[in-house]
C-alpha cells in the first residue's frame, strides 16, 4: 500500500513539473506522501521488505518533488 501512495505522490507533483495540473492539484501529493511514508515505517518496523522500502523512497521522492514545485511556485510567481 505505501508502494502505492508513493506513485500517486509522485506522479500528482509530477503534474505541476508537466503543465498538466495546477498547484491546487499537485497539492494533494502531501497527504498521499506522507501516508505513503507512515505505512512503509509501520511495515519496515515489523519485518524488512523490499516493497516497503521502495514505497518509502517513492513516497519520500514525492514529498521532496511536492516541496521544490511549491517552493518553484512562490520563486516564480510572487
Amino acid at each position: 500500500m505505501s508502494l502505492f501512495f508513493g506513485l500517486i505522490s509522485v506522479f500528482l507533483a509530477l503534474s505541476f513539473w508537466f503543465g498538466i495540473g495546477s498547484l491546487f492539484f499537485t497539492s494533494f501529493a502531501i497527504p498521499f506522501a506522507l501516508a505513503g511514508i507512515v505505512l512503509a515505517r509501520s511495515r519496515l518496523k515489523k519485518s524488512p521488505d523490499s516493497t516497503a522500502k521502495a514505497g518509502l523512497t517513492a513516497s519520500v521522492f514525492g514529498f521532496l518533488l511536492n516541496l521544490a514545485s511549491f517552493v518553484l511556485f512562490l520563486v516564480f510567481f510572487r
